[in-house]
Order: C-alpha cells, then sequence, then structure tokens
C-alpha cells in the first residue's frame, strides 16, 4: 500500500525523543532513518557499531534488529522514521514502472525486497528537507 499523505506517514510512522540515558534492544522492526541532534547515539547491528550524531543518518533495513545506547550529560534529541511495511517496494515501484505494468499487480505482489547498505551517510540534500519538514509538522 503506497502512501500518498506526509500526514499519514507521520502519524503513523514517526518516533520523536528526548533523553540524556537510553538503552533499548529491539526486535526486528521495519526500514527506518535514524538521526540526532544535539548529541549522539550508538547504533549496533549484527556486524556493525554506528555513531549517529547530528547532520548524519543511519538507514536500517527491514526486519533488521538493533541496540541503540544513548549517554550524555545534555539531553539529545532523536528523530526516527519507521516505514510501513512495503513502503519503500511500493515507491519503487512506482519510480520504475509503467502504469500498465502497475495496474497488472496492483498489490505489488512481484515486487523485490528492498536492502540498503546500513552505514552513516550525511544528511544533505533532499533527505535533510524531507526530515525537516515532518519534522516541523
Amino acid at each position: 500500500m503506497l502512501l500518498n499523505s506526509h500526514s499519514a506517514l507521520q502519524e503513523q510512522t514517526i518516533l520523536h525523543g528526548r533523553n540524556r540515558h537510553y538503552y533499548y534492544d529491539t526486535p526486528p522492526s521495519d526500514l527506518s532513518i535514524k538521526t540526532m541532534s544535539n548529541g549522539h547515539a550508538i547504533y549496533e547491528i549484527d556486524g556493525g557499531r554506528f555513531a549517529v550524531e547530528e547532520n548524519t543518518y543511519l538507514l536500517l533495513n527491514n526486519r533488521q534488529p538493533y541496540q541503540i545506547t544513548i549517554e550524555s550529560p545534555t539531553i539529545v534529541e532523536s528523530f526516527c522514521i519507521f516505514f510501513p511495511q512495503g513502503w519503500a517496494e511500493d515507491v519503487l515501484q512506482v519510480m520504475t514502472k509503467q502504469a500498465e505494468t502497475l495496474l497488472d499487480d496492483p498489490l505489488n505482489q512481484a515486487a523485490p525486497s528492498i536492502h540498503v547498505f546500513e552505514r552513516i551517510r550525511p544528511l544533505e540534500g533532499a533527505v535533510q528537507h524531507a526530515l525537516q519538514s515532518l519534522k516541523a509538522d
């Protein structure tokens, strides 16, 4: 199901928190973007450890369990988006296929799963603007 509304995505998938000390060992979750302000958080996944700080983000795959740790003398602000199951695959299909093909498979049953390289990325350009817009709402 492709969500066509900025507010529909926001209502279902945004976590905005402020903490000095935080630890959470998560079960597998949806494809997600992790950002931090005023400090950093350590994300640990199988085979990786990432420090997410101001002006960076981490993209985690669907069904990726992780641990997050925040230890800071100041309040660290986290802003994370969890995309609903199948959302990224739907977006990819809409952007890459002809309308006729999409009409032949309206439930998107043939869509391959999205897999990203889990690494720290600079928070800039379109991603930065989209996150700022969601955060402002």
